[in-house]
């Protein structure tokens, strides 16, 4: 990801993480039991695979079976929720390369902090109206949709941004850093969330509240901007004119070059 050229460094960035969301895609389809058997074709694996779809939820509600239904409707709303976030991250790979990365992170976390608390909100009614308050039901699982697409589209930039910011002496080790601690709140996600939810149900979404409130402030008191510039002339925003690249810049005869200059030479043939 990072020997990628600087034109296409966000895109690459963005794609690598969003090869996760693919991967619960994937996983989503094969934990909930569609059968391995979609190698057959033609009639004989329609014959087969007939034995392994589960009924309608409209018929196992009318054979009284309530939480069968549920479960399917589950199940097909988490396959459904996976698709629409990997669309959502392939859409914000892109749109990195149409805005800035500041500009979509202060559009999105403010989103983000205004649906958590609509979907706190929501859930606390509809718990409290002991599940009858269909408004404040249909409400909460609106906003799990808009979170989810919300926080897929601006994940490209947690990849693409640390890596246009941190200095080349470190890039490789504090990006290898970045990637264990993510997927340590990958697993904390996967795990925790619904042990919580379950526990202090919607009283558990403050806590995100909190965090993404702090996230917002943060970013905006210290997160600068980096679109357009080549990772050479964000290391000379940091580290001014002692920084590294300023020698190597000397040596190679790019002293003063723009980013759309230094692509330019790169792009040259080499003279024989």
């Amino acid at each position: 990801m990072l020997q990628a050229h600087p034109r296409t460094r966000h895109i690459v960035a963005g794609l690598y993480d969003a090869s996760y969301s693919l991967g619960q895609v994937a996983a989503s389809w094969t934990v909930f039991g569609i059968p391995t058997l979609l190698q057959l074709v033609g009639a004989f694996y329609i014959l087969i695979a007939t034995f392994f779809i589960p009924e309608t939820p409209r018929f196992l509600l009318d054979k009284g079976r309530d939480e069968d239904a549920l479960n399917f409707l589950v199940k097909v709303s988490l396959k459904c929720i996976n698709m629409w976030g990997f669309v959502a991250q392939i859409a914000g790979t892109y749109a990195v390369t149409r805005f800035k990365r500041r500009s979509i992170i202060m559009t999105v976390w403010p989103a983000l902090l205004i649906v958590m608390i609509g979907l706190c909100v929501a859930t606390q009614q509809f718990i409290a109206s002991d599940k009858k308050n269909t408004h404040a039901g249909i409400a909460s699982i609106a906003c799990i949709w808009l979170f989810q697409g919300a926080n897929n589209m601006a994940a490209p930039i947690l990849y693409s941004y640390p890596a246009e910011i941190l200095p080349y002496v470190v890039r490789g080790r504090f990006m290898g850093l970045w990637t264990v601690l993510y997927n340590c709140y990958s697993i904390y996600s996967n795990y925790v969330n619904s042990v919580a939810l379950a526990s202090i149900t919607w009283r558990y979404y403050i806590v995100y509240i909190v965090f993404i409130a702090l996230q917002l402030v943060l970013a905006y008191f210290f997160f600068v901007e980096t679109a357009g510039y080549s990772l050479e002339e964000v290391a000379i925003a940091f580290e001014g004119e002692t920084a590294a690249v300023v020698a190597v810049d000397h040596e190679l005869g790019l002293d003063g070059m723009s980013s759309k200059e230094r692509d330019q030479v790169d792009e040259k043939e080499p003279s024989l």
